[in-house]
């Protein structure tokens, strides 16, 4: 058996001088994105980013120099609070080869520096934290969750108490549970600004949570009463997360990011938003947080699916069915790895229109809501049950929960494609897989997240209409041949059929002491499925939507991504066959079609596979990933001459 990678002769090559790889990367990215990225890949030939990071004491250390590198390269960080795609461009760039540093990068960047912002503008002592932070002096960390339960983040327990006399607000710990769980500072020696959420209590009254702003190891801002005890180390993970408790530490009124809230000289508090409303204001940073975690996401699952097939095509097998044969030849193999390039792409897509969310949420060219289609929320205006998340912005959210099982899922399927070499922590595959582990809570833990979304979905059913006229509607026809709007309109009347179920079975809302966890417990398997396919339709309209693709293009590259995302269309449809036999939405004729289809899709991607990874991976240099080099064998062999325990032999 034999197979080709060359595809039917492409038309006549344009008169650019642009190559279209690189063309679409500026029009997926941005013209100044690509030259940041060129600016960053700048790094990689210096000493700090050519040594590789081994699981010891001091990678914490190279991972914050390195963070300080990048903020040097960076450049326009003063733009950071207009435009943020300085934060996403880097984002990509780490995402590609470093996943620790990914995650410091965007606690430091999308969450503290995006956090302090908005008060930096009246707030002195605000901005000069934050001005330390753009001039890397200072690392930025998140005191948020805390240790003994979960959800803390809707009532944690430590607290800020207020002292009207002496306008300072002082922080303690009450117990062992309410200490602050996982913030990575631990390091003595790295200075930190830390965004930290507490009870406020205020004449004699708690007054929920709220943000402050506080240095932690930095000798220009010396802080008595903080004990921080290192956690266990984790080699998968080397950052030095620590337990942190307040012994009566003392901060200044300013270290309170009070916005519209004030506190009166006798210690009233004054705030014209509900408490609801204000978790939500004062989390609202969590959208930054969630549209730069499906940044980095995205861009590790475009690394791990490019580098498990730029492998794959050097690879042959000794099987005896085709001895020699490249591994690629092997449907097992074309299927799971194209399916991974195709989830991959439709998430890259996916962080174009959680950009554009972000900008119109912080950025509103209007006062509208932005319920496109259904889809989106006006911000702030939605009830908190489990998590603040989905209530800050619901699509993004729900993007980013996505986003991390895409990531986990393409992840491991180059790790186990790519067999032993899959294992190794410098092919960083492992590493997509860990980034994915932790971004199911960081920015937001994911199931939390879909519970909200699903039960903000029917409340806003309930609202917007009857039950009558939810009612899904005629079947929709399946078609000879399957395409993605074909696919999507299928999905659209799944989550039509799903939205009038779930909201046939909730309860209606509770009263005081009514006991709304009996009532809504037998409907929150229902809520994560409708949340799951609110998020289906959304990516399937993204796929449409993002980067059209007219069929009056006839060009190589737009012949590939068709492909690509109609085995995209096909392959999602194909997941959910046993919904639609089970509802007649489809027959088991239908279903016979459709696998026929993805069969053939599958062999239409086929011959535009070199295209595709050209178009969609990052430069080999930039991964650095022995398995992605032209060769692999001399590239690991190399590698494995300048390991920190292997020096270099003649």
């Amino acid at each position: 058996m034999t197979s080709s990678l060359t595809g039917p002769p492409p038309p006549a090559t344009p008169s650019v001088t642009v190559p279209p790889a690189e063309r679409h990367r500026r029009i997926l990215h941005g013209r100044s994105a690509s030259q940041r990225l060129e600016r960053l890949d700048r790094l990689l030939d210096t000493p700090l980013f050519r040594t590789p990071a081994a699981a010891s004491a001091d990678d914490p250390l190279r991972t914050y120099a390195r963070l300080r590198a990048i903020n040097a390269a960076a450049g326009d960080l003063d733009q950071l609070g207009e435009d943020p795609t300085t934060i996403h461009t880097i984002l990509e760039w780490t995402a590609a080869h470093d996943p620790a540093l990914t995650l410091a990068a965007h606690v430091h960047y999308a969450v503290c520096l995006q956090g302090l912002l908005p008060a930096s503008a009246t707030n002195p002592y605000a901005a000069g934290l934050l001005a330390e932070m753009r001039r890397g002096e200072s690392i930025g960390a998140i005191l948020i969750t805390e240790l003994g339960r979960g959800g803390s983040h809707l009532s944690p327990e430590t607290e800020a108490r207020y002292d009207p006399e002496a306008r300072t607000f002082t922080l303690t710990t009450p117990h062992d549970g309410a200490l602050k769980f996982m913030s990575n500072v631990a390091h003595p020696g790295v200075p930190r600004t830390a965004l930290l959420f507490a009870r406020l209590l205020s004449d004699g009254q708690d007054h929920g949570p709220h943000p402050f702003v506080l240095p932690l190891h930095h000798p220009a801002h010396p802080l008595t009463g903080v004990r921080i005890d290192p956690l266990p180390p984790n080699p998968a993970w080397p950052l030095d997360n620590a337990l942190v408790r307040f012994e009566g530490t003392v901060l200044p009124y300013d270290a309170w990011l009070h916005d519209s809230a004030t506190l009166a000289p006798d210690g009233t508090l004054t705030d014209p938003l509900t408490p609801d409303r204000r978790l939500l204001h004062s989390l609202a940073i969590s959208s930054h947080a969630s549209a730069g975690a499906v940044v980095a996401q995205a861009a590790a699952a475009r690394a791990a699916a490019t580098s498990a097939l730029r492998y794959a095509t050097t690879r042959t097998t000794t099987g005896r069915l085709a001895p020699g044969e490249n591994v690629l030849a092997y449907r097992t193999q074309r299927q799971a790895l194209y399916t991974a390039l195709a989830d991959s792409h439709a998430l890259t897509l996916a962080t174009r229109h959680a950009q554009q969310l972000l900008r119109d949420l912080h950025h509103p060219a209007t006062p509208r809501e932005n319920t496109r289609e259904g889809s989106g929320q006006q911000a702030h205006q939605a009830s908190v049950t489990w998590a603040p998340w989905s209530g800050v912005h619901l699509d993004l959210a729900l993007i980013k929960a996505h986003a991390t099982e895409t990531l986990e899922q393409v992840g491991a399927t180059a790790r186990r494609r790519s067999g032993a070499q899959g294992l190794l922590a410098v092919n960083h595959l492992a590493g997509c897989e860990t980034l994915a582990h932790i971004f199911q809570s960081a920015a937001g833990d994911n199931l939390l997240i879909q519970l909200d979304a699903g039960k903000l979905l029917t409340d806003r059913a309930r609202v917007q209409a009857s039950r009558a006229a939810l009612r899904p509607g005629p079947v929709p026809a399946a078609l000879p041949s399957w395409d993605l709007p074909a696919v999507l309109r299928h999905e659209t009347y799944r989550l039509r059929v799903l939205t009038h179920d779930t909201l046939s079975r909730a309860p209606r809302p509770c009263g005081p002491g009514a006991p709304a966890l009996d009532a809504w417990d037998p409907v929150l398997p229902r809520l994560v499925t409708l949340a799951r396919c609110h998020t289906s339709v959304l990516m399937l309209r993204t796929c449409r939507d993002q980067l059209p693709l007219p069929s009056t293009d006839r060009s190589a590259q737009a012949r590939a991504l068709r492909a690509l995302r109609r085995l995209y269309a096909l392959t999602h449809l194909e997941r959910h066959v046993g919904w639609h036999l089970e509802h007649g939405t489809l027959t088991a004729d239908d279903a016979d079609r459709l696998r026929g289809d993805l069969d053939a899709a599958l062999d239409t991607v086929h011959p535009y596979i070199p295209d595709l990874v050209e178009l969609l991976a990052p430069p080999r240099a930039r991964t650095t990933a022995p398995l992605a080099a032209a060769d692999p064998v001399a590239a690991l062999v190399q590698a494995s001459r300048h390991t920190p325990h292997h020096p270099e032999r003649p």
